[in-house]
């Protein structure tokens, strides 16, 4: 490859500020720091604006900066019904779950499910999240590596270890307020750095934007795949219905939304950061899958022999470093980069409140003092950071699918049912925890015979494994219920303040 495709030393300059940027914000915001409530909740003090761009930059990542271009690039714009369904359950967040949640004045998520169901219930879903989570970690982190590694040379595993190791460094250091911080940073570095692109694309075609939108309608490449509704298909109905469940998940059993939820000052200042989320996750999801377009033209008009040679994971990285100037490429790779460690940085922190909050002090240490709560929150977040490198590592040896592919298959099995569990105890008032042990224990039986059975007998024929999210819950959901009603208890808990129903 001519070395022309690689990072010149100006490029390197930009990319190494932004670097430095977030560890001094770490430092900064860590003098703050005094107890796991301000570590692990940014003091409950946050502007609600900082806090919705957090919310989208953790939530967009680079999945948004590579994936959706790939999957747009590859196929059509079917991934655009993610747009149609995220609204629908922040809409729901705003309304019942962000005031409940910040009401209940809870540490993490899962208090809620000890309290409604019992200690299964808060240990099993908390385990399920760090799970999910510890899994999404290493996918985001292998993929922007391979990224990074096709216009730097640098190998990828050089590329984890460096990349890893400074999210540790500023997430462990400054805590939730820092993970903000650096996220709002991170997220107008991806507005920003996507936003460069667009106009070097149609600036390069005769027919500028116009003939874009043009070849695309000839090439079909707009299509949202309404038209593919069957079950095996990656096709519309499973985007809407299986994002939506896991949105929905998201908004109720995901610790990075709950401590999003309690972070602000105030329930109006909540309330903006949704609406700030919202908005900005829905315009940069539509604007990157245009990119992805834009690039299938560009490489179309503007022949490029090292393109047909590289994943479609790596055109975007290629496009970047070949067709920006030094410097301008330097920044908008700096952009995908943030937009991976907005993801990595409330991943770690998550995992370790949730650890601190619902097994540490939960079982094992329950009398300490809130500096120690501080201390093992730091510690634990060094080790799932650890664990994060170990896994983009794994990942990088053992790579068999594509990046987008497979996290919606980890998602869509790590999640299974844990929306219907919360949603259970939230909008019912007969539904007891024998009733859901039992129906979350039936669940997990029929989750491994689908998968088993997917990867003998019928080799890769059983319905899309996204559909796993929509089975489960509403399988959980309808049969935990039916048993509550055929089985109730004779003394029901007191659901004063636990339901949709009964809160004050």
């Amino acid at each position: 490859m001519d070395d022309t495709t690689f990072l010149r030393f100006g490029d390197l300059i930009v990319i190494g500020i932004s670097l430095s940027i977030m560890v001094v914000i770490g430092f900064v915001t860590s003098r703050r720091n005094e107890s796991a409530d301000t570590y692990f909740m940014a003091g409950r003090k946050m502007p609600g604006w900082v806090v919705g761009f957090s919310i989208m930059a953790t939530l967009i990542s680079s999945s948004s900066f590579l994936a959706l271009p790939e999957l747009a690039y590859q196929l059509d714009w079917r991934i655009l019904g993610t747009c149609a369904v995220y609204p629908f359950a922040l809409i729901m967040a705003y309304r019942w779950f962000m005031p409940f949640f910040r009401k209940s004045r809870i540490s993490s998520a899962y208090e809620y499910l000890e309290r409604r169901f019992g200690t299964w219930a808060r240990l099993y879903v908390a385990f399920a999240f760090i799970l999910l989570v510890l899994l999404k970690m290493g996918i985001v982190l292998y993929g922007t590596s391979v990224a990074m590694k096709t216009v730097s040379g640098y190998s990828v595993t050089s590329i984890i270890f460096v990349f890893g190791l400074v999210v540790i460094l500023y997430t462990v250091v400054g805590g939730l307020e820092a993970v903000i911080w650096t996220d709002l940073f991170q997220g107008l570095g991806l507005m920003v750095g996507g936003a460069i692109c667009l106009p070097i694309i149609s600036g390069q075609l005769p027919g500028g934007v116009s003939q874009i939108f043009q070849e695309a309608a000839e090439g079909d490449k707009m299509s949202l795949a309404i038209d593919e509704w069957q079950f095996i298909k990656f096709g519309f109905l499973v985007i809407i219905l299986g994002n939506f469940f896991d949105y929905l998940r998201m908004t109720t059993t995901d610790q990075m939304f709950v401590q999003r939820y309690c972070a602000p000052k105030s329930d109006g200042q909540a309330k903006n950061a949704i609406v700030v989320a919202t908005i900005t996750s829905v315009l940069i999801w539509c604007y990157f899958t245009f990119l992805g377009t834009a690039l299938w033209v560009f490489y179309r008009n503007v022949p490029d022999a090292r393109v047909s040679n590289l994943e479609t994971l790596e055109i975007f990285p290629h496009f970047i470093i070949t067709q920006l100037p030094v410097g301008m490429a330097g920044f908008v790779l700096a952009a995908l980069i943030m937009a991976a460690m907005s993801t990595l940085d409330s991943s770690i922190n998550a995992c370790a409140a949730t650890v601190v909050s619902d097994f540490y002090r939960r079982l094992f240490a329950p009398n300490e003092s809130e500096r120690h709560y501080l201390r093992a929150g730091q510690l634990f977040s060094i080790g799932f950071g650890l664990v994060m490198i170990v896994s983009a590592l794994y990942i990088n040896y053992s790579r068999t699918t594509a990046l987008q592919e497979l996290q919606n298959i980890l998602m869509a099995i790590c999640s299974s049912g844990l929306a219907g569990i919360f949603m259970l105890g939230f909008v019912t008032r007969r539904a007891h925890s024998r009733a859901i042990l039992a129906a979350t224990l039936i669940m997990l039986v029929c989750v491994v015979a689908w998968l088993i059975l997917d990867r003998t007998i019928f080799q890769g024929q059983m319905p899309h494994k996204l559909w796993l999210a929509v089975f489960t819950n509403i399988f959980v959901f309808g049969v935990g219920y039916g048993f509550s009603v055929l089985f109730p208890v004779k003394k029901p808990r007191d659901l004063a303040g636990l339901t949709l129903w009964t809160q004050d």
